[in-house]
């Protein structure tokens, strides 16, 4: 009930006691900084957009500010120099207003406020649509989104997607020892995170994707075992969910369901570790683990639609076809939204993709390293240090 409460007092009176947005125009031609603002230290995909945009700026060449709002000192000043301070929010709208009092109402509205959002379907709530007219622009992941937000706003929109760096070295025998998966196996994995939508993830198509794909055998002809793990997080907070996936899962021996909190290290050693990365996703604004898992080199079968598509072609990934149905989700994120749609993957096709995977090791290489060419190319045409140049802002040694 208080939770209710307070999304609706947020939707209906918080959102419109944040300040107007200054426009994009105001912004100095070279910023001296850029600050970062988010909850970097959290485990969640919003978070890692906020520790991989800081890097990649960094890289870039400039001065990054990365300013986490669990551990804001509202007496901190704004960086100085000439012009107002530019910032990315890799926050969305419903998480703004305790942000802004957070960081201070008079601070936010004395800078550039460009929202990181990060959104994965067609249309926006209304809580959504308020919020644009407190930023100065948008950053987002994908063509998908970006088409979608430019239907209410008519302030820039860019798409940066998400950097993904390459994974940390790891022994992939370890982590399978760990979790009681043979060396020869092959390892499909999918992973996702309650709290993101376990209808939008749609882990129950996984396994059954897995389980025609495979049938009840336990070794292929070529005498490797199949194995499927699905690695949850923040279950216990949606147990009818959690229930419906065990249920789901129940009685086969090689399906393993993981709902442990882990270091983003073990999480990207767990795709690095496998033959081959499962998403039967409804909706993606980007697509985040499909990107760790091409740049660890793991061929991808995935939904073809939505944001994923932009680094995601039939000639380096398996497409699943689909077709769109209505959105049905208790998720309060998408509620009121009449109308909207989403994709149902079709689970037989992807059962087919992973049997060749399995079947046919030198597609399964070739195809990672084309997916690899595809998604590095895609992040280099599109970074941050573009979009920035874009919205006439440069590094200050480049000048306007």
């Amino acid at each position: 009930m208080a939770r209710r409460l307070y999304r609706h007092l947020r939707g209906r009176l918080l959102q419109d006691l944040i300040p107007a947005g200054r426009p994009i125009a105001d912004a100095p031609c070279a910023a001296p900084g850029i600050e970062v603002v988010g909850y970097p230290g959290a485990v969640a995909g919003i978070a890692a957009s906020a520790r991989l945009c800081a890097a990649a700026l960094a890289g870039d060449g400039y001065a990054v500010s990365v300013i986490d709002l669990d551990r804001i000192d509202p007496a901190t000043a704004s960086p100085g120099g000439a012009g107002p301070p530019v910032r990315i929010w890799h926050l969305n709208p419903p998480m703004m207003p305790k942000a802004v009092l957070r960081f201070g109402p008079r601070r936010f509205a004395a800078g550039i406020n460009i929202g990181y959002w990060a959104w994965e379907l067609e249309t926006f709530p209304a809580e959504w649509r308020k919020a644009e007219r407190y930023m100065s622009a948008f950053l987002v992941p994908s063509r998908f989104t970006a088409e979608a937000l430019a239907r209410i706003t008519a302030k820039p929109v860019g798409v940066v997607p998400h950097p993904v760096p390459s994974p940390a070295a790891a022994d992939p025998s370890a982590l399978r020892r760990e979790a009681g998966i043979a060396t020869d196996a092959f390892l499909v994995a999918t992973v996702f995170n309650f709290t993101s939508s376990f209808e939008r993830k749609n882990p129950l198509a996984a396994i059954e994707a897995f389980r025609r794909a495979f049938g009840e055998e336990e070794c292929s002809d070529t005498g490797r075992p199949a194995r499927l793990v699905v690695k949850t997080a923040n279950a216990a907070r949606y147990p009818d969910q959690e229930r419906r996936l065990r249920a789901a899962a129940e009685g086969d021996s090689r399906i393993a369901v993981i709902d442990a909190e882990w270091p983003e290290g073990r999480v990207q050693a767990l795709i690095a570790a496998s033959d081959a990365y499962l998403s039967l996703h409804r909706s993606e604004g980007y697509g985040l683990t499909l990107a760790e898992a091409i740049v660890a080199g793991v061929p991808v079968v995935a939904t073809g639609w939505s944001g994923n598509t932009d680094f995601c072609d039939p000639e380096s990934s398996f497409l699943v076809p689909w077709r769109l149905v209505p959105v049905a989700d208790p998720h309060p994120a998408y509620a009121g939204l009449d109308g909207a749609r989403w994709a149902e993957a079709e689970a037989e096709a992807a059962a087919s993709a992973l049997r060749r995977l399995r079947d046919d090791p030198e597609t399964a290489r070739w195809m990672a390293r084309a997916a690899q060419d595809r998604l590095n190319a895609h992040v280099a045409a599109n970074d941050y240090a573009g979009a920035l140049r874009t919205l006439g802002i440069a590094r200050p040694t480049e000048g306007p």
